[in-house]
């Protein structure tokens, strides 16, 4: 997968498939994948998740300049047992996003392929066609943790002081939080957090979410915060609007929409449908899916506080 992060902003990298107790040993390295180094190779910082889990993780700094960078890992030994890379993609925006804009099909064209064949499906089955593919648009977005479902944000702290309350349209739920130092902040569940935390203010280095806003511990009367958050899925209802999803899989949304149309009277296409949005979604799956199968892991513990 590859890592979108702001320029200039502070992130956690990751990797696994190492041997166990490298600390000290194993370093990593930002590649401008021009041939020079951007970031020089170090082994400090560098933390064992797991004693024995031979992954290990290390606070970078995103370079200052947009652009396409590999990080390298590596243990000091040669062989590709012995590297490992990711790509970091460092951009200029506050959020990432994949298959909004203007690329892709846009909602109207896509009911209007699913409905493309009037032996099959009348004019006046626009609003069943709508529903039928916002049905298979939520299935596909709910099934797996896609690396389009994040995207990080700017959370500011309101005049005075109080919640950090997300603006953003597609903000769901929150993962990580950093300051603007970098530094990141640990999240608590809503007893613990009260407990420790309850009318202070100073810098915080905790927070919690009560009521659907983001706290922080100690509070703040200003300041920004970086947000890693999980996007919230919206129904498509204007024709103008664009998936969600891949611009180069928006035609998976044709083939599930008829497929659930077709299954309505039981017609024979409906399995030549069906099989094809199953090939659509494995295509996707090994483009899209989250490849470190521990990164879930490293989220909050408590993480379905902030569900």
């Amino acid at each position: 997968m590859a890592l979108y992060i702001q320029v200039g902003a502070r992130f956690e990298a990751t990797a696994t498939g190492f041997a166990t107790g490298l600390v000290g040993t194993i370093g990593v390295r930002v590649l401008d994948n021009q041939g020079a180094t951007t970031i020089p190779r170090t082994a400090t910082g560098i933390i064992e998740l797991a004693p024995g889990s031979g992954s290990y993780a290390a606070t970078l700094q995103a370079p200052a300049i947009p652009g396409d960078y590999s990080i390298l890992w590596d243990d000091t030994q040669t062989g590709p047992q012995h590297n490992a890379a990711e790509d970091l993609i460092v951009v200029t925006t506050t959020t990432v996003q994949v298959g909004t804009g203007t690329e892709g099909m846009t909602f109207g064209q896509i009911l209007d392929d699913v409905l493309d064949n009037p032996l099959r499906f009348e004019a006046d089955m626009r609003p069943r066609a709508s529903r039928a593919v916002n049905l298979r648009y939520a299935h596909v977005w709910g099934l797996e943790d896609w690396t389009f479902r994040f995207a990080t944000c700017t959370l500011d702290v309101p005049v005075g002081g109080g919640p950090l309350a997300p603006e953003i349209g597609d903000f769901g739920t929150p993962v990580y939080l950093w300051s603007s130092s970098g530094t990141q902040l640990v999240f608590l569940g809503e007893d613990e957090f009260v407990n420790n935390y309850f009318g202070q203010t100073g810098t915080p280095e905790a927070w919690t979410v009560i009521a659907g806003g983001i706290l922080l511990g100690p509070a703040a009367t200003s300041g920004s915060f970086t947000c890693y958050y999980r996007r919230r899925l919206s129904q498509m209802v204007g024709e103008d609007e664009y998936p969600m999803l891949p611009p180069e899989y928006h035609l998976m949304l044709v083939h599930g929409g008829r497929a659930e149309l077709l299954s309505v009277s039981d017609d024979p296409m409906t399995a030549m449908m069906e099989d094809q949005f199953s090939r659509d979604l494995e295509a996707m799956k090994r483009e899209y899916l989250i490849d470190a199968i521990g990164q879930p892991a490293m989220w909050p513990t408590d993480y379905a506080s902030v569900s």
